[in-house]
């Protein structure tokens, strides 16, 4: 993402990728400068060849196009933390008794829109929280009956000693 936002170059993996990042996997991408959000995209259903294609495709949409913010300059880039979360399969879900924001992310369907928010976020702490949120982000009322799905994910967050 960070060549791609200096110079224009979208970066290959590299040869030697281990089998976990051979693999496709839907993943997100986050991107805060200190603790506020500065872009994240992702998908829920794998669309690269590999998860290192998919987490470099997704890091410089986060960057580039998530229409919250406005694209990431190159004057930022050093005051930028990372998040990956690698998501597994969505399961539907009956109910939201069946969920848990600290351990499963939801997908929410209604109306022809998609609202989807990840887990263990830090002000998220309850299912009625979780939900409105979802619907929020995706236009849909607040009293619409949705269709629910949840996953899990492995989080991986770089951390900077300044």
């Amino acid at each position: 993402m960070e060549s791609y936002v200096e110079v224009g170059e979208v970066v290959k993996p590299p040869s030697t990728l281990t089998e976990s990042l051979r693999r496709q996997a839907p993943a997100f991408v986050t991107i805060r400068n200190g603790t506020d959000l500065r872009g994240c995209i992702g998908t829920t259903e794998a669309k690269w060849p590999t998860l290192a294609h998919e987490i470099i495709m997704n890091a410089i949409a986060a960057a580039t196009e998530d229409p919250r913010f406005l694209p990431i300059k190159a004057d930022e880039l050093a005051h930028l933390l990372y998040e990956v979360d690698i998501l597994t399969p969505l399961e539907p879900i009956a109910s939201e008794e069946e969920l848990d924001p600290q351990r499963y992310g939801v997908l929410i369907e209604a109306l022809g829109r998609r609202g989807l928010l990840l887990p263990a976020l830090e002000r998220v702490t309850t299912v009625a929280e979780q939900v409105a949120i979802a619907k929020r982000k995706a236009g849909i009322p607040e009293d619409s009956p949705v269709h629910l799905f949840r996953f899990e994910v492995e989080r991986f967050r770089e951390s900077r000693i300044e």
